[in-house]
């Protein structure tokens, strides 16, 4: 079960692994659930495993705790907002969306579900200030230098759903962090242990169709009840 105290002490203990490689001049995310006080009876509890945080320089980032507002933030964030939106409906009244509509109709609905999602960054620092984009090697090298925190930060926010943005979010939770084992590599979506894990385009790319995806997790969704 969820505990914000025992969490939040952790969150602090990797922030000080964190600052003995980086330095104490670069920021950290303190990131997960948004509405942490929450989380605990959160259903589904769905988390989207990010690559980066974009916090500016030298400043700790808070780029998800406490920030329901951060769903207008960027196309990344919109999207997310409208597939954890799509999923909970479904789980609400057991009827998929079949279109979503269009943003600002829902805007209020799009802040609610954004409230109830937790997200986890690979790169905790920023390093580079709030413009930069770290490429997938250094993702990489972050991912197998913190595997250990984060796959324990993962395990304690006992998440039904995890939302892999992009294939190198797919490679650090299967190959780094090794939380599941997939019976299919590769596979969008796959029902492992218990917990839906999906292997998505980057929810701000070109070739990111959430109505494809999302019709995939229904799918799975409807099998697991």
């Amino acid at each position: 079960m969820f505990n914000k105290t025992e969490y939040l002490k952790f969150l602090k203990e990797f922030k000080t692994f964190t600052t003995k490689i980086d330095g104490p001049e670069n920021g950290f995310a303190w990131d997960g659930p948004i509405s942490i006080d929450s989380w605990k009876t959160m259903s589904p509890k769905i988390v989207f495993l990010a690559k980066e945080t974009y916090g500016y320089l030298g400043c700790d980032c808070c780029p998800v705790i406490g920030d329901p507002d951060g769903w207008d933030a960027s196309k990344f964030n919109h999207n997310i907002a409208k597939l954890a939106y799509g999923l909970f409906y479904f789980s609400n009244t057991g009827t998929a969306i079949k279109q979503f509509p269009p943003l600002r109709s829902i805007a209020n609905e799009l802040r609610d579900a954004y409230s109830k999602i937790a997200q986890i960054e690979i790169k905790k620092t920023s390093t580079d200030g709030s413009t930069k984009r770290s490429d997938d090697r250094v993702i990489r090298e972050h991912s197998v230098r913190n595997a250990a925190y984060l796959a324990r930060q993962l395990k304690m926010l006992y998440p039904d759903i995890v939302f892999c943005c992009g294939g190198v979010t797919y490679d650090s939770l299967v190959l780094d962090m090794k939380v599941f084992t997939p019976k299919h590599r590769g596979s969008e979506v796959e029902l492992i242990d218990g917990t839906i894990v999906v292997n998505s385009y980057h929810p701000s790319a070109s070739q990111f169709n959430i109505n494809h995806i999302y019709g995939k997790i229904i799918k799975v969704l409807k099998k697991r009840v």
